[in-house]
Order: structure tokens, then C-alpha cells, then sequence
């Protein structure tokens, strides 16, 4: 009976974990089916073709979406997991905000491939910020759950905020 009380006292957690691994999945296997597409998008962030090629960098990237996202799925080594995803929204949070301060930056991110991928631009960063706050009670344990209302709040605001920068008329 404690066991069955556990599991339903950590049951938000693991939708939440299996929300953002679903994510990861999505993006991972998008990527994988066009490694050569996504490579492209990775050559055109040349910064950061310097330490590692854009081939490499890609397929490491598919690896650990792909891997991540099947471990945030199925809960294996769910606090572990968790951290390593919050570690890889990080990293992709920075390479973001470097593209886009470098003054010449692509014009995709790379993110979300099979949904025509994410345009480069600010509005990434409040939806890694709730991914990776959905992934804090995971991380931290019960009793922190807020981080996973105001994870909610963030991943709302990056909607509106990518329906206004697309409503906004492109100037040539």
C-alpha cells in the first residue's frame, strides 16, 4: 500500500518527465531522419564548428536527444536523467544566445525538426527555461512542484511570444 501511495504522489512528476523526453524524442528522431539537413544548420552556427566538426556535433546531439528522451520515458535513473537534460537545455540555451550576439547568426535553430524546426531568435529561451523547470521536481524531489507550475507559465509565455514574432511583418 505505500509503495501504490508513492507512485501516485510521483505521478505529475513522471508526466512532466515523459512531456519533455517525448520532446526530445520528437527532436532527436527529426533530426536523425535528416542528419545531413540538421549538419547544415550545425555548419552555419561557425562559431562553434572550432572545437568540434558539424558532423560529430550532430550526430552527439541526436544521441543524447534520443537517449535522453527514452530515459526521461521509461524512468530509468529518473534524477540523473532529469539533470542531464536540464545540463543539455543549458548548453543549447547558450549556443542560442552566442548566435544570436554574434551579429551573423542562421536563421534556424536546429530545434524541432519534423515541425519545420524553430526559427532563431529569443523566444527560445523561456521555452528551454520551462522544459528544463518542468525537470526540477525530478531533480529535487516531491515538495517542488511549483517549479513545475512555473515551468508551465514560461512554456506559455515562449507560445505567445513566437505567435507575436510571427505575426510581425518581415521586413526585406
Amino acid at each position: 500500500m505505500l509503495r501504490l501511495q508513492q507512485d501516485i504522489n510521483d505521478t505529475p512528476m513522471r508526466v512532466l518527465e515523459a512531456s519533455v523526453g517525448a520532446l526530445f524524442l520528437i527532436a532527436g528522431i527529426g533530426k536523425l531522419r535528416s542528419v545531413k539537413g540538421f549538419t547544415e544548420v550545425v555548419e552555419q552556427h561557425s562559431w562553434a564548428t572550432r572545437w568540434f566538426p558539424a558532423k560529430v556535433s550532430s550526430i552527439t546531439v541526436v544521441g543524447c536527444e534520443v537517449s535522453l528522451g527514452a530515459g526521461l520515458i521509461g524512468g530509468i535513473a529518473s534524477r540523473d536523467v532529469a539533470l542531464a537534460s536540464i545540463a543539455l537545455l543549458t548548453l543549447f540555451t547558450m549556443i542560442v544566445t552566442i548566435s544570436l550576439n554574434s551579429g551573423k547568426h542562421p536563421a534556424k535553430c536546429g530545434c524541432m525538426v519534423p515541425m519545420g524546426g524553430d526559427e532563431l531568435n529569443w523566444t527560445i529561451y523561456p521555452r528551454n527555461v520551462g522544459l528544463g523547470l518542468w525537470l526540477v521536481p525530478s531533480v529535487l524531489g516531491r515538495g517542488t512542484f511549483v517549479f513545475g507550475v512555473i515551468g508551465a507559465a514560461f512554456l506559455l509565455l515562449s507560445v505567445v511570444l513566437a505567435n507575436r514574432e510571427r505575426a510581425r511583418p518581415q521586413v526585406s
